[in-house]
């Protein structure tokens, strides 16, 4: 599940904002907002304690002050003040500070970057907050040894933002390798900046997503990066709404498990692009109608598609819905020995 570091300075509003920045910060906060709402397989982190730093020096936008920031800028005729309060305060509830289980603050010194500061205006404040969320991310990825926070959402053009600075300190100060003993400390990093639902995905794998699923959600992420790499190599792709509608089962996701189908094993790749396939209607999976009853809650049609012919032959089982427009629910693999389809709720699947 990729994960998206919020820069606080996007939650920020400072008075003197220029209209053309409040514009691109307004359409910022709209995109994550709509993204947390719509895309449960993306994480949005924010810093700790950066609600409470925002509360106390008055940068969280209230009814009056929003209003007035409209008029200053001349855009109170494209936006309402909600329009600007609203996925600040939505952005606040759902990002997870949980993300940084280590690291509790930094101190740090000579900080640099590419694109060069200011990107929020000329408030120190809002910029040394900006700051301390690139260096918490740093460290919580040296700390755990992984790459897990370096997309990072915020107002800049550039696609990359390259920064460097000089630790002095670093809260608690007992973490190997960060310790008072250890300090001063030049570190720098690169972090990919993401400005949308498409820029996250290209960072992706699909693969490599499939290989570390921890849910259905992450499952049918998978799935639909496939269908997307697929649909961009043909030029049929125009964005993620584009790929067909499907759902992921709530136990598909134990059945690829069982029969050597999940992470790196055996028929991992051939069972994620054979999904792929199926979603996409393509030649080279021939689903067929599947001898058991219709499934009694919606009176779905059981399906199924050979992932493997040879060995323990292994077969994608699906249920066709009864909708308008083709729409398959990934049901469960299953050897040919086994036939059989899972009749799980379909209010559970995703």
């Amino acid at each position: 599940m990729p994960t998206v570091v919020l820069d606080p300075g996007l939650l920020a509003f400072v008075p003197l904002i220029s209209r053309a920045d409040l514009f691109t910060k307004v359409e910022q906060l709209v995109t994550w907002s709509k993204i947390s709402a719509t895309r449960p397989w993306v994480k949005l982190a924010l810093v700790p304690s950066t609600r409470e730093f925002l509360e106390i020096h008055d940068l969280i936008p209230a009814h009056e002050p929003a209003k007035r920031l409209l008029e200053t800028t001349g855009l109170r005729n494209v936006y309402s003040p909600e329009d600007i309060i609203r996925p600040v305060y939505d952005l606040l509830e759902k990002s997870l500070p949980t993300e940084y289980c280590c690291v509790t603050d930094e101190l740090h010194e000579d900080f640099s970057a590419d694109p060069t500061q200011p990107w929020h205006g000329n408030d120190p404040t809002v910029e040394a907050l900006s700051q301390r969320a690139l260096l918490m991310s740093y460290l919580e990825n040296q700390v755990h040894n992984q790459k897990k926070l370096q997309l990072f959402a915020s107002v800049f053009g550039s696609d990359a933002i390259k920064f460097e600075a000089r630790l002095e300190a670093v809260e608690p100060d007992a973490i190997p390798g960060f310790g008072e003993q250890d300090m001063p400390m030049d570190v720098q990093d690169t972090f990919q900046h993401v400005r949308s639902i498409e820029d996250v995905c290209s960072t992706v794998n699909p693969d490599e997503m499939w290989a570390h699923a921890l849910s259905s959600w992450d499952v049918k992420f998978a799935i639909q990066l496939a269908c997307r790499q697929r649909m961009i190599a043909e030029g049929t792709y125009s964005g993620l709404d584009n790929v067909p509608l499907f759902f992921v089962g709530a136990d598909f996701r134990p059945s690829l498990k069982k029969w050597q189908a999940d992470a790196h094993h055996r028929f991992a790749t051939q069972t994620l692009e054979t999904c792929a396939a199926a979603v996409l209607d393509l030649p080279t999976v021939e689903i067929k109608p599947f001898r058991k009853a219709r499934r009694a809650s919606d009176l779905a049609y059981p399906l199924r598609a050979h992932i493997s012919k040879a060995g323990v032959g292994l077969r994608l089982m699906m249920w066709r819905r009864p909708m308008t427009r083709r729409c398959i629910e990934f049901a469960n693999v299953g050897g040919k020995n086994e036939e059989e389809i899972s009749y799980s709720d379909p209010s559970l699947a995703v």
